[in-house]
C-alpha cells in the first residue's frame, strides 16, 4: 500500500512503523509513516474512537493531590514558581535555581519581548488553562485559551483582577486579533497541519509571534528506540515533525522561523521504561518514589546535556509573519 506525506506530499520510499498505545495502556497498536523526504512521523490513519485515549489526559484535569508523592508535588510547586520568578525576579533560592540552570524550561513568552505583561496572548490546546495561571500570577494581563476536548467553556479568576477565559472550540472559531499565540504540545494533535498554521497567521497583530513546542524526530531518542520512543504517545500524536519538514510547514503558511531551543524535559529513562514493557502509570510511579529520586535527577541532567547538544526530542520554534520579518531574531539562553 502506498503512503503519501501530508507534509510535502512525498510517497516514495516512505518507511512504515507500528506503534503501541501507551497512555491507557490496553495494547492498541497503530501505524505511522516516516517521509523518506521531509522525515516527519505522522500516523497512517486517525482512530474513529479517539476521544477514549484521551480519558484522563494530562492537560485536561487539574491535578489531584491524593494521586501523587509529596516529592512530585514538591518538584510541581518548585518548576511552577521558578516560572513566576522568571518574569519577576522574585522567589525562593530553589526557584532561583532552577529558573538559572533550565531557563529552556521557562514559558514560552519570553520576558524581552517589549511590554510583555500586556501582550494580548492566546494558548490554543491549552487543556484547562494550568499553563496561563501560572502566566497570570508572573503578571500577564490579557490571557485566554481554547481547546476542543475540555468539557465547557472555563473562567479563571486569578489575583489582580486577571480573568482568564478558556472556549471549548477549535482555531478555526477564533476571530479576534493577538499579539502572541502559543501551541505548547498541542499541534501534534492536530490532523490539518496548514490549516492550522495559516489560519493563526491569520489571527496574528502585525508584528505578532507564534510560539510551538513540539516533540520532534530530529533527535537520538528517535534513532536509539523507534517505536518504543516515548514521544509519539499513539495515537493522540498525528504530526512528529522533523527539523525540515516543521521548515517546510512554516514556509507554506506564511512563517519564518525566528528562533529554535532545545526544550525537553526528559533524558532517555522514560524510553528505556517503556522498551520494557512499563506504562504511563507505572513509570510515573516508579520515578515518584524515593527509589527513583537518583534516576529522576540522572535523567534530568541528561535531558539538559540533550538540549545543549541540539539532540533532545521536544523544540520550541517561535515563528514570525514572513512579510513583517526583516532579520532573523537571535534568543541565546
Amino acid at each position: 500500500m502506498e503512503y503519501t506525506c501530508k507534509i510535502c506530499w512525498n510517497s516514495e520510499n516512505n518507511s512504515l512503523y507500528t506503534v503501541k498505545e501507551i497512555i491507557i495502556g490496553n495494547g492498541d497498536e497503530f501505524e505511522y509513516i516516516e517521509c523518506s523526504r521531509c522525515g516527519c512521523l505522522q500516523i497512517a490513519e486517525i482512530p474513529k474512537n479517539l476521544a477514549r485515549y484521551y480519558e484522563g489526559y494530562y492537560s485536561l484535569g487539574a491535578v489531584d493531590d491524593k494521586n501523587i508523592t509529596r516529592i512530585q508535588k514538591f518538584i510541581s510547586d518548585s518548576f511552577e514558581k521558578s516560572k513566576i520568578y522568571y518574569y519577576t525576579k522574585k522567589g525562593g533560592i530553589i526557584a532561583r535555581s532552577i529558573c538559572w540552570f533550565f531557563p529552556e524550561l521557562m514559558p514560552p513568552p519570553p520576558p524581552r519581548e517589549p511590554d510583555i505583561f500586556y501582550k494580548k496572548i492566546l494558548d490554543v490546546g491549552c487543556g484547562t488553562g494550568w499553563s496561563l495561571s501560572t502566566l497570570a500570577k508572573a503578571g500577564f494581563k490579557n490571557l485566554s485559551g481554547c481547546d476542543l476536548f475540555i468539557e465547557k467553556d472555563i473562567v479563571i479568576n486569578e489575583a489582580d483582577n486577571v480573568t482568564i477565559k478558556i472556549h471549548k472550540c477549535e482555531i478555526y472559531d477564533i476571530a479576534e486579533k493577538f499579539d502572541i499565540i502559543t501551541l505548547s504540545h498541542s499541534l501534534e494533535h492536530m490532523p490539518e497541519q496548514e490549516k492550522v498554521l495559516s489560519k493563526i497567521n491569520s489571527l496574528l497583530n502585525d508584528g505578532g509571534i507564534c510560539i510551538i513546542d513540539i516533540p520532534t524526530v530530529s533527535c537520538y531518542a528517535w534513532k536509539k528506540y523507534k517505536e518504543s520512543w516515548y514521544s509519539i504517545s499513539a495515537p493522540v500524536h498525528f504530526f512528529l515533525h522533523s527539523m525540515k519538514s516543521i521548515n517546510i510547514l512554516a514556509e507554506n503558511c506564511g512563517f519564518i522561523i525566528g528562533y529554535i531551543v532545545h526544550n525537553s524535559i526528559k533524558g532517555l529513562l522514560l524510553n528505556k521504561y517503556y522498551s520494557k514493557g512499563y506504562n504511563s502509570d507505572d513509570i510515573i510511579k516508579k520515578l515518584g518514589s524515593i527509589k527513583g529520586i537518583i534516576p529522576f535527577i540522572y535523567d534530568k541532567l541528561q535531558a539538559k546535556w540533550l538540549n545543549k547538544k541540539k539532540l533532545s526530542d521536544c523544540v520550541r520554534i517561535c515563528l514570525r509573519k514572513t512579510k513583517d520579518f526583516v532579520e532573523i531574531c537571535e534568543y541565546k539562553l
